[in-house]
Formats: C-alpha cells, structure tokens, sequence
C-alpha cells in the first residue's frame, strides 16, 4: 500500500470491504436453509405442506446467503429449521411459522 503523503499511520485499525463477485437477480436462500451430505447441496423445500429433498448447485456467497444457480424455483418456499430442535426430514409435516417484525 503506497503511503508516501504519510496519511495511513501505524497501528490503526480501519474496515476495509472488498466486492469479490456480484450477480445480478440471483435466486438466494439463508445458509441456514443450505444442507451438505457427500458434497452434494440440498434444501427441505416446502411442498404441500410436507418436507422435499431438492438437490440444488450453488454459486456465490456471503456471511449470510448463498446463490442456487439450479435446482430451485423462484418463490420456492424453504425451511430454515424446526422449532422444536429435531433435524428436518424428507416427508415430515410442517406448519409455516410466520416472522413477527
């Protein structure tokens, strides 16, 4: 880092972002929706009020989301976790909770 006018002095702290990769209109769910098993990504999709296993490939990602380049449609509804603490599984029943803001 060039310093020559003498600005950036030692032992500063500062934030610095960088913007490594930017897609337009990109389809995301919360990493918390996001599901590993053998290196393959799946998501518990919401169908008829039961739980679907739907492989998904991924793309890019933050501290936050993370990009379905395919495998899921826009509006899919996904479930991010059980009140209760059980793990999620194919076929399981749920009841959508809504957010209170």
């Amino acid at each position: 880092m060039d310093n020559r006018d003498g600005k950036l002095l030692p032992n500063i702290n500062v934030n610095v972002s960088i913007l490594t990769a930017h897609e337009d209109n990109a389809l995301t769910v919360s990493r918390e929706a996001m599901h590993q098993e053998d290196h393959v990504h799946f998501v518990y999709q919401i169908v008829d009020g039961k739980l679907k296993r739907v492989n998904v490939e991924t793309s890019v990602f933050n501290l936050t989301r993370i990009q379905v380049a395919k495998g899921l449609d826009d509006g899919a509804e996904v479930a991010l976790g059980s009140t209760n603490g059980a793990p999620l599984q194919p076929g399981a029943a749920v009841r959508v909770a809504q957010p209170s803001y």
